[in-house]
C-alpha cells in the first residue's frame, strides 16, 4: 500500500474503541486532508431481506479519475450486474467480517489495463453492526493522462492479503 493507504488504515485503526469499531462520528475529514478527496463514503442499508449500498460521498478525486460523481446514487442502480455483483460480494464480506479489505482492482483506459487498490474500512454507529464503510481509493499509478477516461463500474477485482 501506499503511503496515504497505510495513513488511511492507521487512522481508522485509531478510532476503534478496542473490539468496537470506529463510527462515522468518529471520522474527522481535517484528519485525511492530505488524502480526503480518495475517500468515499459508502452507506450500508438493509431493505427487507437484502443489502443496499448508497455513494453517500464520493471524493473528488475519485469522481474525477471516472469522469463522473456517483455521490447519492445506489449502487444496484448504476452499476451492471458484472461489476454490481463484485462490489456487493466484497462490500458483504467487510460487513460480515467487520475487518477491512484490500482489494486490486483493474480498469481500462485506451485499451490498456490499469491497477488500483481499494481500501474498505467497516463503520458502526454503535460500534457493533456495519453501517457505513469508509472507501479510500489508491490511484497513484493510474497515469494522469487517464484522467476522467477510466471505464467506470467495469474493473474486476482481486482481493490482497488479509489486513491485520
Amino acid at each position: 500500500m501506499t503511503k496515504d493507504a497505510t495513513e488511511a488504515l492507521e487512522y481508522w485503526k485509531s478510532k476503534a474503541r478496542g473490539a468496537r469499531l470506529p463510527s462515522r462520528a468518529d471520522i474527522d475529514p481535517s484528519d485525511m486532508s492530505g488524502y480526503l478527496k480518495w475517500v468515499t463514503l459508502v452507506d450500508v442499508a438493509q431493505e427487507n431481506d437484502r443489502v443496499r449500498y448508497r455513494m453517500r460521498l464520493q471524493g473528488t478525486g475519485v469522481a474525477d479519475m471516472f469522469g463522473r460523481d456517483v455521490t447519492g446514487r445506489w449502487a444496484d442502480e448504476i452499476y451492471s450486474d458484472f461489476y454490481g455483483g463484485q462490489l456487493e460480494q466484497v462490500y458483504s464480506d467487510v460487513l460480515n467480517s467487520k475487518k477491512p479489505a484490500c482489494l486490486t482492482c483493474t480498469t481500462h483506459h485506451n485499451d490498456r489495463a490499469h491497477a488500483y487498490r481499494r481500501l474498505i474500512m467497516p463503520l458502526a454507529a454503535d460500534g457493533r453492526s456495519v453501517d457505513m464503510l469508509l472507501v479510500y481509493f489508491d490511484m497513484a499509478d493510474i497515469p494522469i493522462a487517464a484522467k476522467g477516461r477510466l471505464t467506470h463500474g467495469s474493473s474486476i477485482w482481486m482481493p490482497v492479503a488479509e489486513i491485520a
